[in-house]
């Protein structure tokens, strides 16, 4: 049995970071580190295959993309002070903001109105009861650094099914990974949205 986001398997609502603005403008610039979005872009997906509301109104008839507005909250100068509350140790904008992964709650609460929290110690175990009550988990893997999404639980086969906002060369929609790969695969933390 899969144990799933409400629309975990919805093509439909996978989200890629290649097609961002900001990752746009980053590489019309010509800047090397131009795949800045996918903690963004994995969020977005995530709160979108719980159900949620993600979309973005503004005045006119444009409708900007999700991950990017995010996105911006996330390297805003006048979030310095929300940011230090959610990871004290670190300086606001010493790193993108994007890459802070405590940052996300704050940000996804204020740009969404979503419930997050980061949890440190991000056990395949936490993973696995958030999945199956229901939250979306937003993981890294250790190398590239890189945020995924991560949206059902297979219990039969004993894996978990994540959506890759950088699809490379490949498709990033369902992947998978075995609990016996994740501790070498994923970094030792998670943000769960409710």
């Amino acid at each position: 049995m899969i144990h799933g986001l409400l629309y975990w398997d919805d093509r439909q609502r996978y989200y890629s970071q290649v097609n961002n603005s900001i990752e746009r403008l980053l590489r019309t610039k010509g800047d090397k580190g131009w795949l800045e979005t996918c903690g963004p872009t994995a969020t977005v997906m995530i709160l979108d295959m719980m159900g949620r509301q993600v979309g973005v109104d503004t005045v006119g008839s444009y409708h900007p993309q999700p991950e990017d507005v995010l996105a911006l909250w996330l390297n805003d100068p006048r979030n310095r002070q929300k940011m230090r509350n959610a990871r004290p140790e670190l300086e606001p904008f010493q790193f993108p903001g994007n890459q802070i992964a405590q940052y996300y709650p704050p940000a996804v609460a204020e740009v969404f109105g979503i419930q997050g929290e980061y949890i440190e110690g991000g056990t395949w175990e936490v993973v696995k009861l958030n999945l199956i009550q229901g939250h979306g988990v937003m993981v890294a893997m250790k190398s590239p650094g890189h945020f995924i999404s991560v949206v059902a639980y297979d219990n039969l086969k004993d894996e978990f099914i994540y959506h890759d906002p950088f699809p490379k060369n490949s498709d990033g929609f369902a992947k998978r990974i075995r609990h016996q790969d994740y501790s070498g695969f994923i970094k030792p933390y998670v943000v769960a949205y409710m």
